[in-house]
Parts: C-alpha cells; structure tokens; sequence
C-alpha cells in the first residue's frame, strides 16, 4: 500500500515545480508548465491504476476447487480390532490396506507453495524399523502411509507420507484432476503390549498454496490391538495308526484308528482368546476330494487308501478351511483341540507301510 506521504512526494515530483525560467511577464512559460502539469498528473493517475490492480490480481491469487462444494477428505477405516501374537518378529507386516479417495477438479491462477505431510506425527516419532514407519500409542506398533495420485500408492520413498514439509512449487495457471490413492500398514517394531491405538496421531494434509487438496483422516472408533500369550506346544505332533484288515473298508471307510494323543495344546492364552486352525493343502502329501489326506508313494507303500481327519464330534474337517477349536480360552494351564483318523478307501487297496505329512496352522483371535 503507498502512504500519503509517499503520494505526496509523487505529486510534488510530478506536478508541484514551477518552471525555473518564468517570470510573471512570460505567459508562455506558464501555459507549457500547465500542460507538463496535465501531463504528470494523467501519469500519476495512470500509476494508481496499475498499482491498483496489481493488488487486485494479488488478492485472488491462488488454487480453487471446480466445485466449491467438493469434500477433499478421504476416510480410511481400520479392522475394528487387532490380535497379534506376543512373538511377532520385529519388522513383520501385521496390516495392509489400501483406499482411493474422490476425483476433484481444481485450478491455480498463479504459482503456490506445495506443502504435505502428517499433522502430528514429528521426526521424533520416527522408528527406523522398516521405512517411513513411525511409532503409535501402542507399544511395538508402528504405522505408515503413502500416498499416490492416479495409481496405487507403493511404499517407495517419493510416495511415503512424512511430517509436514514444503515440497516445491506449482507453475502459473494450471489445472489438476487427480484421484489420490492411499496405502496403510501397520508393523511390529517391538515387543507388543495391549493398547488403543489413537488414529488422530495419522491425520496428514496436503496443500497447494493455503487450499487443502486432500485430508487424510481415519474412523474415529478406537482400534485395539490384543497381544495374546498363545504358546503353541504342539509343533510337529506324530500319529500312530491302528494296522486294519483291507475288509474292514467294506462301507468305504474304517473305524478310528488313533487314540487321544492326536490333539494340538496351548498354553498360557489370554483369557476369551478364541483358538481356531486349519490343515493345509500346502505342505501336505496330497488331498483328494477336498478332505482326504493322499498317503505317499514308494516301495513297500499301501495303496488305494486316504486318511480322513476328523474333529471330537466325529466331523470330516476339510482342508484349507478354517475351524474353531475353542471359543474363549480359560486364562490359565493348557488348553487342547483332540482330533481323530480313519482310513478311506479311494481305489483298490493293496496292503503296505502308511505314511503321510499334513500341515496345520493355528489362529489366535
């Protein structure tokens, strides 16, 4: 803005001298410092002006939505619950998932300042585990997002989401239409204890100039995260069964051929821990027909039998899917998941050694 003081001095320089060389007998004089005097004046009105709009162009400066009423937030929501087991190892991937926020048209009339990053997160919370994972409000859970315009956002170094900073500068006049891309993952960086994870601590912005382009922001529901106690006894558990006549088959299946020690413990879970499992297809010596374990192959080996497995209630369980074992836990001692074996007929058999691999997994919830 020009002071008075200034205008003054800009009159005076323009339009306040007198002619140095007039005498009051020399009209001519003064009619040509009159007309000087138009002049100048017609040149300081001109200077207003551009000063004017200068200042004009200045105040609406800057990027705008196309729509005026376009919402630049994109809300990601988490599982509404975690259960990760105590002996994670350091640097596992516990969670990973991804959200596409809405496309919305905008324009910058002139050069801004970019500037993006999380709200509240600082270089202080930063673990160095694995990259761009920052600490949360549970111990040995970290959090990282990245983000990504038009694509799915890779955790690579110019796609991480980092604490706040100035990235650069857009050109004049320009136009975007962009549909951000947002990845999450949550990571093991210590050990882990109960706790609620306050999802405020991951809000992150971006702006063009004083514009919020995109706002990252998570459901407000508090996530928790369980660090259950779970030892697993049963690793690698070995199953006799009961040598059987080939007539015994006769309705297609035997009887049950093992005693109680086909059973997978646990011991020390938290209580109300629900315990499921699953055999396997992979690391299996084979499966036919979805629940029939396939016996290997070699010299000396029986054919034309499978071994089905069963639960306590005498139920076929089918591979690859999931079962519960135990519904809540009881908090102390060893809790056991018995099963069963039979053999089944599947060709003509011919008697010889029965061997055979299954592999299960064990799920604590």
């Amino acid at each position: 803005m020009l002071s008075p003081h200034f205008l003054s001095t800009i009159a005076n320089f323009f339009g306040g001298r007198g002619c140095k060389y007039c005498y009051p007998e020399k009209q001519g004089c003064y009619r040509m410092n009159q007309r000087k005097k138009g002049i100048f004046r017609a040149l300081f009105i001109a200077l207003i002006l551009s000063v004017a709009n200068v200042v004009f162009q200045q105040a609406r400066a800057g990027c705008s939505f196309a729509n005026p009423d376009a919402d630049p937030t994109i809300l990601f929501t988490l599982p509404a619950q975690f259960v990760i087991e105590s002996d994670t190892p350091v640097g596992t991937i516990v969670y990973s998932g991804e959200t596409v926020g809405e496309s919305h048209g905008l324009t910058c009339d002139s050069s801004v300042w970019l500037r993006e990053g999380y709200t509240a997160l600082t270089d202080a919370d930063y673990s160095g585990v694995l990259a761009g994972v920052y600490k949360t409000t549970v111990p040995g859970i970290g959090f990282r997002a990245a983000r990504s315009e038009d694509q799915t956002a890779t955790f690579t170094e110019e796609n991480m989401i980092t604490p706040m900073h100035t990235i650069g500068m857009t050109g004049n006049w320009v136009s975007y239409d962009s549909t951000y891309h947002v990845g999450v993952e949550l990571v093991v960086i210590g050990a882990v204890q109960p706790g609620t994870l306050d999802t405020s601590k991951f809000n992150a912005d971006y702006y063009m100039g004083n514009l919020a382009a995109a706002k990252l922001r998570f459901a407000p529901t508090a996530i928790n995260v369980i660090s259950n106690t779970c030892n697993l006894l049963s690793k690698n558990v070995n199953v006799l069964l009961n040598s059987v006549e080939s007539g015994s088959l006769s309705q297609g299946y035997s009887a049950v051929l093992t005693d109680d020690s086909f059973k997978i413990d646990v011991a020390n879970c938290a209580a109300g821990t629900r315990i499921d499992y699953k055999f396997t297809r992979a690391g299996s010596t084979g499966v036919t027909d979805g629940n029939i374990l396939r016996i290997a192959e070699g010299e000396g080996a029986a054919s034309g039998v499978g071994i089905q497995i069963l639960d306590k209630n005498n139920q076929v369980l089918s591979f690859d899917q999931e079962y519960t074992g135990i519904e809540g836990a009881r908090g102390q001692g060893t809790e056991e998941i018995a099963f069963k074996a039979r053999y089944v007929k599947i060709g003509t058999v011919r008697p010889g050694q029965v061997d055979a691999v299954a592999t299960f997994e064990v799920y604590y919830r």
